[in-house]
């Protein structure tokens, strides 16, 4: 059981030559990472954007300590429709 609280946000702002070739070179997509790496493993990843979900099989919007909706991710493929599903099961 792995758990992971989003994707590591990065620095572009540095310009370094090292820098600019692990980010151009060795970069890989969060889903990538997870299907790769974590092969077989139950992974539950905290997630405040849409594009971190497009790797999971199982979404679960949770309030108060509760279960409140089940789905998938092509319920939520974007941005707005994530904030919406969260502000909907929220005010509920």
């Amino acid at each position: 059981l792995i758990l992971i609280d989003e994707i590591p946000v990065l620095n572009f702002c540095y310009n370094t030559k090292k820098l600019t070739n692990f980010f151009t070179t060795d970069i890989k997509s969060f889903d990538y990472i997870i299907r790769t790496f974590f092969q077989n493993t139950t992974v539950l990843i905290i997630a405040h954007d849409a594009s971190t979900l497009s790797c999971c099989d199982f979404i679960y919007v949770i309030a108060k300590g509760e279960v409140v909706y089940k789905c998938s991710y092509k319920d939520v493929k974007t941005q707005t429709e994530l904030a919406n599903l969260l502000q909907e099961k929220q005010l509920n």
